[in-house]
């Protein structure tokens, strides 16, 4: 092939004109049939109307005269016309063309209709519901009527069958849809159309009642009386066709119809030899302008087909003025231009023909008659010039179809064979991986290098596609690398494409590679002169390496806010869009916003339903599943998991080894390590056989993770892994989750120095990636790791950055650290103060404050137990009606939630409290020390301690100077509690302790004058 051809490869697509297919025929000489008229209004306002007959019975004329005759036109001013031909049993082609229909209406009621790209096709029912939804809307509007000829030129199984029944579905009141065919409706359009919007005319003879009709409008029945009218009728077989033209030397409709091998020369009657050969030169043409008659057989042609659609129903004229055969007449003349004209004649009249057709756009009938000529070759560079814009606009199949037609030889040439395995890539990945892969490996890169980058970015767009990235991606890499200084000849544009393609392979298959950083580089200063497309699909790839490789949140975040206007944008590939939307559910995933996670969860699940996209969901619910679990939502996350498996059979490529994980990841958040390692190991297994190393990493991280809480040494082997997989790509992603691993084996084995170490690295790592949410990490135990990091003498504010980082909650039922960082912090023992983040409050002594205030001691002295809403009510407001009083306390919880935080109140189920792990009281640390004081389990150094603890807590009364009941009440219970706990525990110690002697006086000091009960007095040695 020449370097010529090959550049043909990067030509602009050109784009389609208004086909005249979508033209219907001019009205003007044809009759009004009042009767047919009557029949079509009387069927349902909103359904089919399915007119059906033979050939020239009148099927055409009569839906064009209803449509465009004065008397419908008001009525339908949104008409639009369709001559369905063999083309249109590809979907692709059937929106396209129809896409063009309704912008050549005249207000141009929807420019913005979704494009049908290849992996819409997939699930094509949810994209034409969405295609028709989108184009007639729900507002108030004039009505659309859709008129369809030759429907019986669709296979009766076409999927194009089930579009238009979908559309027949879609109607709303007062339109309509026409379908006119030689055979009756499909099965597949009757079983899927309520039979109550149905309705079939089939009796189209014509009959004596329309006299009137004919007097009128047919110049040959003017002045003839209804007797006349009718014996015409008769004599015809009351076929329209003989009665609505004037008689001429030309054979009839019910000629042909009744005769089907008809004689050339009765075909012919009444034609010079000049005209006969004039029609047979255009005889492999149905539908022209009158230059291209005059191209394909001369003035003559011209002539003759204009005489022809005067003087018979052979020929119609469309309302732009170009002439169309009938079809009786285009079968006939092509048979006889195959019997009559000499060799090289018949090539030439398929020759002009094809390129007239295929200059159309009419690709499938121009390349058929270019390879019957015997223009392979033409045929060949047709097909390879048209090829990249078809594949665009989702034609594959056409393509495909396209390239059958051409000879076995040509078939074989290789970048014939790249374009027929692009085209088959949506559909059949795998077997288009295996065509690219033959290709390439066959090429010599110098001779052919349009083949070889072609065929070897095919490979890399396959396994993409199908999700096998595995180890051969990096030998894909390697390969190219060695041909690229042999690739002098290859066009800038298929270059610059492949160096991208190599870049993607490495960032998405083998981040490991060598070259990644290279690669990233390059991917960064190309990004800014891409077409949007391009420009989205390549920076969506980006913030998702970033994200899911490097761990650079700083980075993706920027990158992504800067592609938003590209995501909403009608004129980029959906796919494009929905890895934009990947790339933000990572992010609000990251960034612990719930919010956003369900927010864009809908967004592109209703996106990819509008697009036909659902089987490409499957990583947005892989990242939605792990956020949910992360989040604590365990039922949610396995119904993402469930769309996550959905989508994958959807697909046909089911990512099995992604379930696994997502399983595993959401059993170890929830702490069972065992069903975690039950989860992991096959997928570890099933990864490494693969050579995919990303979900080996994945995998991988969850055994150490599960094997390190149960203290196994197994853990260590798949740490070392994971840190040579972080140093080798670059990942601080497997850094950090060897770090948490580190961190729980050492602590599970009670290597304490180690532990502290470990603790401050992942620390410090955690913190610098700025990652709210982490998959597999069980908060609860890290809640109990960080506390013990504290009390072990981690460094402090690194750690309680991480804690408020990872939202961690503080561990029950155990002394929490002074330093834990509570959100917020209350202060009631000897005084009352609040801080929030760090800073005190203010809560002021107005009105205002006064209730959130009265509110928020109730919650305090409740100790974290639920309080009934209407018992707090009541205690707020005593005097108000229950309504009333319950009204103000939604009011007051939202205001002390205003104040303190939101999370920090709890209102569920009629209950109020405190959110413990957001809360902390100085009330409730002295409750926690008192109960670890009476613990007798405990140490008695232990339990010493927790003495300290509590009496240098009690700074005095509980909320000194609050005259309210309930807190009256608690403050005498709160220093007898005291009194009686702490020294219970004292008198259990050696009375020649002076260490006891000392804690019996200070104890004594923090009571001061509060009266105790004689039981608790009596105690005191003295």
């Amino acid at each position: 092939m020449t370097r010529a051809r090959r550049s043909r490869l990067a030509t602009a697509p050109v784009p389609f004109a208004r086909p005249n297919k979508l033209v219907a025929p001019q009205t003007s000489g044809l009759v009004a049939r009042q009767r047919l008229f009557r029949e079509i209004e009387q069927a349902p306002s909103n359904g089919v109307v399915w007119i059906t007959g033979p050939p020239a019975a009148g099927k055409t004329s009569l839906a064009a005269t209803w449509l465009y005759s004065g008397r419908s036109a008001a009525r339908h001013s949104r008409a639009l016309w369709y001559r369905i031909d063999e083309t249109d049993a590809d979907p692709a082609i059937f929106f396209e063309t129809l896409a063009l229909a309704v912008a050549a209406l005249p207000d141009r009621p929807c420019s913005a209709l979704p494009r049908l790209t290849p992996d819409a096709l997939p699930n094509l029912e949810a994209f034409a519901r969405n295609w028709f939804k989108t184009l007639l809307g729900n507002k108030e509007r004039a009505p659309y009527l859709f008129a369809f000829d030759d429907a019986h030129r669709l296979p009766p199984d076409s999927t194009v069958v089930a579009v238009l029944a979908i559309l027949a579905s879609a109607l709303h009141a007062l339109d309509r849809l026409l379908c006119l065919s030689r055979e009756n409706p499909p099965p597949l359009f009757l079983s899927a159309v309520s039979r109550k919007r149905f309705a079939v005319i089939s009796d189209l003879r014509v009959e004596a009642g329309e006299w009137e009709d004919f007097a009128r409008d047919v110049p040959s029945v003017h002045g003839m009386d209804r007797a006349a009218f009718i014996a015409m009728a008769q004599r015809s077989g009351r076929w329209i066709a003989d009665l609505a033209v004037a008689p001429s030397s030309h054979p009839s409709i019910d000629d042909l119809r009744t005769h089907p091998v008809l004689s050339s020369d009765r075909l012919f009657a009444g034609c010079s030899d000049v005209e006969r050969t004039a029609l047979l030169e255009t005889a492999f043409l149905q539908t022209g302008e009158e230059e291209e008659w005059r191209t394909l057989g001369g003035e003559c042609a011209v002539s003759v087909l204009t005489q022809l659609a005067a003087t018979s129903a052979l020929v119609g004229r469309l309302l732009a003025g170009a002439l169309h055969k009938h079809d009786l007449l285009f079968d006939r003349l092509r048979a006889a231009a195959e019997m009559e004209l000499a060799p090289d004649a018949l090539s030439r009249a398929r020759l002009k023909a094809g390129r007239l057709l295929a200059a159309r756009g009419e690709m499938l009938a121009g390349v058929r008659l270019l390879t019957a000529a015997g223009a392979d070759d033409e045929a060949r560079d047709l097909i390879l010039g048209q090829a990249a814009d078809m594949i665009a606009s989702g034609r594959n199949r056409e393509l495909v179809e396209l390239i059958a037609m051409l000879s076995a030889s040509t078939r074989r040439l290789p970048l014939v064979r790249v374009w027929h395995a692009t085209g088959r890539l949506p559909f059949e990945p795998s077997a288009a991986r295996e065509a690219f892969r033959d290709i390439w490996r066959a090429a010599k890169p110098a001779e052919q290098p349009v083949e070889f980058a072609c065929a070897v970015m095919g490979d890399i767009n396959a396994a993409l596609a199908d999700w096998s990235i595995d180890a051969e991606l990096a030998w894909i890499i390697d390969e190219i690398d060695r041909a690229l200084p042999f690739l002098t000849a290859l066009p800038a544009e298929i270059h610059e494409r492949l160096v991208i393609t190599r870049a993607i392979a490495m960032l998405l298959g083998c981040p490991t590679h060598p070259g990644v950083l290279d690669a990233l580089t390059h991917v960064e200063a190309v990004l800014p002169r891409l077409q949007a497309g391009r420009q989205l699909l390549l920076g969506a790839i980006l913030v998702n390496y970033l994200l899911w490789w490097r761990g650079d949140l700083a980075a993706a975040r920027p990158l992504l806010d800067n592609l938003a206007p590209l995501a909403n944008r009608t004129d980029v590939p959906p796919l494009a869009t929905m890895a934009w939307h990947y790339g933000a559910l990572s992010i609000a995933y990251r960034d612990g916003n719930d919010g956003a996670v369900r927010r864009l969860m809908r967004e592109v699940v209703a996106f990819a339903r509008k697009w036909g996209t659902q089987h490409r969901l499957a990583n947005a619910y892989w990242v939605a599943a792990q956020a949910y679990a992360a989040a604590g939502d365990r039922a949610e996350a396995a119904v993402a998991l469930e769309g996550c498996i959905e989508s994958g059979l959807r697909s046909g490529r089911p990512e099995i080894v992604g379930q696994h994980f997502l399983r595993g990841a959401i059993a170890l958040g929830e702490g069972n390590t065992d069903r975690a390692i039950g989860e992991a190991t096959p997928a570890y297994e099933r990864a490494g056989r693969a050579g995919n190393t990303q979900q080996r990493g994945l995998s991988g991280l969850l055994l150490a993770m599960a094997f390190a809480v149960k203290g196994d040494d197994r853990a260590r082997k798949l740490i070392d892994e994971l840190r040579d997989l972080a140093a080798r790509s670059h990942s601080a992603i497997f850094h950090l989750h060897a770090g948490l691993a580190e961190v729980c084996h050492a602590a599970a084995q009670d290597r304490m120095a180690a532990f502290v170490a470990a603790w401050n690295r992942m620390a410090h790592l955690g913190c610098q990636l700025g990652f709210r949410r982490i998959a597999g990490l069980d908060v609860g135990h890290f809640g109990h790791l960080a506390n013990l990091a504290l009390y072990r003498g981690a460094e402090v504010a690194v750690t309680r950055a991480l804690v408020a980082l990872w939202d961690l909650p503080p561990p029950q039922r155990t002394n929490i650290h002074d330093e834990w960082p509570y959100q917020v912090d209350v202060s009631c023992l000897g005084r009352f103060a609040i801080e929030v983040d760090g800073k005190r409050l203010s809560t002021g002594s107005g009105k205002a404050q006064r209730k959130p205030r009265e509110l928020l001691f109730h919650l305090v002295i409740a100790n974290g137990r639920d309080l009934e809403q209407e018992w707090l009510a009541d205690e707020l407001w005593p005097d108000a009606d229950g309504d009333q009083s319950l009204h103000s306390l939604t009011t007051t919880i939202y205001r002390l939630r205003k104040l303190i935080g939101g999370r920090a109140v709890i209102h569920e189920d009629s209950r109020v409290r405190l959110n413990p792990l957001r809360v902390s009281t100085d009330l409730g640390r002295l409750r926690d020390a008192l109960w670890c004081v009476r613990d007798e389990a405990l140490a008695t150094a232990d339990r010493m301690a927790s003495f300290d603890r509590a009496v240098q807590l009690y700074q005095g009364p509980l909320l000194p100077g609050i005259a309210m009941t309930p807190v009256v009440l608690e403050r005498q219970r709160l220093a007898v509690l005291l009194a009686n706990e702490g020294l219970g525990f004292l008198l259990t110690l050696d009375p020649a302790d002076v260490g006891r002697t000392l804690r019996l006086n200070r104890l004594r000091a923090a009571i001061g004058d509060a009266v105790l009960p004689d039981s608790v007095a009596r105690l005191w040695p003295t």
